[in-house]
């Protein structure tokens, strides 16, 4: 339905949609087409999708009316005033028409543009919660272990099996491995720069700051800017969604 809202909006569109979730989906435009925001797409799905639901009487009564080489019999026989009184009348009684509802129309448009909003940076925290939440290339990231039960059982010096005060049995222990560490990226490259002037001239070397702290830093600022604007209520829909592990 988004490429058919799109085509509503502009019949003349000339683009392409990848995947079915207008929260999710990439649209890409081609051949100089203005862009059209989501949000305005999603109105307009609303709308077409308000529309089915208001001409949903037309094929219900498609579906009740008898065939149509039984209805022309039924004429021939009966005349049109009884086709119309016993055949027509009955299924338009039971399937009225639905005329559409402005107010209402209007007001499912905007809630569904406030849903998709709310989806959308409720979906744009998470990301950035879990780019934060990534170690800092510049600083590396310390190994992190735990000590863990084996299967094999502790015994005293008597070769007996220890219990705790429970009664539950206690077990040798060996320390795992829960994240591996990683060495913090060099700070610095050298890089060679030709002269543009002189082509003919030797390169220099230069020092600059290492590309992957670059490109880190610049994801880091960009995740924290979007926490930074991420609304209350979205948070908290978020931090009651992803509780803290005890």
């Amino acid at each position: 339905m988004i490429i058919e809202a799109i085509l509503k909006i502009n019949p003349n569109a000339k683009v392409s949609v990848s995947g079915n979730d207008i929260n999710t989906c990439k649209i890409e435009w081609h051949n100089g087409t203005t862009p059209i925001s989501k949000e305005d797409i999603v109105r307009e799905i609303t709308h077409l999708e308000y529309l089915d639901e208001v001409n949903q009487y037309q094929n219900n009564r498609s579906k009740e009316y008898p065939e149509l080489a039984e209805q022309l019999d039924y004429i021939y026989h009966n005349g049109i005033d009884a086709w119309k009184t016993n055949i027509i009348n009955p299924v338009k009684t039971q399937f009225p028409k639905q005329e559409i509802d402005e107010t209402e129309l209007e007001n499912r448009k905007t809630k569904a543009v406030n849903d998709y909003v709310f989806n959308k940076q409720y979906n744009d925290y998470s990301n950035a919660i879990a780019r934060l939440a990534q170690y800092q290339v510049a600083l590396g990231r310390e190994q992190v272990t735990e000590m863990q039960n084996t299967e094999e059982h502790k015994v005293d010096a008597n070769g007996e099996f220890m219990f705790d005060e429970q009664g539950n049995p206690i077990y040798v222990q060996q320390e795992v491995v829960l994240v591996t560490a990683i060495e913090p990226v060099e700070a610095t490259v050298e890089i060679k720069v030709s002269d543009e002037n002189n082509p003919e001239a030797e390169p220099t070397i230069q020092t600059i700051e290492n590309p992957l702290i670059t490109k880190d830093n610049e994801e880091r600022a960009n995740a924290q800017s979007v926490v930074d604007a991420t609304p209350q209520e979205v948070i908290n829909k978020y931090n009651l969604d992803n509780p803290p592990v005890e």
